[in-house]
């Protein structure tokens, strides 16, 4: 989309021919690739703005759990730290990351279940796809159903981790482990990845293990609608075929708009 109408946005002035303007069903006013132009631009920063923010907490995260790093065996590593977490974290190379905090306040049954949590997310490579998808989100902040399926897929993969956790164990013990830590103050930000004490999945799970209660995807309405819309733009965007030609008159550029294909060896980009 970009590719085809970003150099036609830079003009002053647009003007739209008869053909256009029936394909468009009405005329559109002069200087609407201002319009156009600066919305195009606003959604690019927010973008990057988006993408940049998604970065930075994933490289502090690193940097923070690198810094209080205490011992690593295997594929868990412990990290000094007064949060209770434990979470898969890395992208070539992931790891299970257990928070001092989490070691303290669990027994040891809780605590292998914990790890057995989390290793089905390692060996499923559920970080690695979380990861990816959180920046698929930053890229896309016009399609925000996207937020809705990553969330679904998120709980999915936890009601799963947690069904492995307790296929060797006694669910009670799993039980506890949320119990506990709801009555922690859960404020670390995961960044998207798949972690014991996700908050968004925690109620979910919980109705799981109690009650048996079978896990619906919800989609909001609003996000369905928006996304919706944006795509139909997109692709009649995409589909419309645009001819222009380009206007020098009096110390201004303009630029003619036309969808007539018998015009195309006139009209010329």
């Amino acid at each position: 989309t970009l590719n085809k109408y970003f150099s036609i946005l830079l003009h002053q002035t647009i003007y739209i021919c008869q053909e256009m303007a029936k394909t468009l069903v009405s005329s559109l006013p002069n200087n609407i690739g201002l319009v156009v132009f600066g919305a195009l631009f606003l959604i690019i920063v927010l973008t990057i703005i988006k993408l940049v923010v998604a970065i930075f907490k994933m490289v502090s995260l690193k940097m923070m759990l690198n810094k209080n790093l205490i011992s690593s065996s295997n594929e868990i590593y412990i990290v000094n730290s007064t949060k209770p977490f434990a979470f898969c974290f890395g992208i070539r190379n992931p790891k299970i990351y257990l928070s001092t905090k989490i070691i303290k306040i669990l027994t040891k049954k809780e605590l292998e279940v914990v790890i057995a949590h989390e290793s089905y997310h390692l060996k499923s490579h559920d970080t690695q796809v979380l990861t990816l998808a959180t920046i698929l989100e930053s890229l896309t902040p016009y399609f925000p159903v996207l937020t809705d399926l990553i969330r679904n897929y998120k709980i999915e993969r936890e009601l799963l981790a947690d069904q492995f956790a307790i296929s060797n164990s006694n669910h009670k013990n799993l039980m506890n482990v949320l119990k506990k830590l709801l009555k922690q103050n859960i404020e670390f930000d995961y960044a998207g990845l798949p972690a014991i004490a996700d908050v968004d999945t925690l109620e979910v799970r919980i109705n799981r293990l109690i009650n048996n209660k079978k896990f619906s995807k919800k989609y909001s309405l609003r996000n369905i609608v928006i996304s919706s819309v944006c795509l139909s733009i997109f692709i009649f965007l995409i589909l419309i075929p645009v001819k222009t030609t380009e206007l020098h008159a009096t110390g201004s550029d303009a630029v003619i708009l036309c969808v007539d294909k018998k015009m195309s060896s006139y009209y010329t980009l």
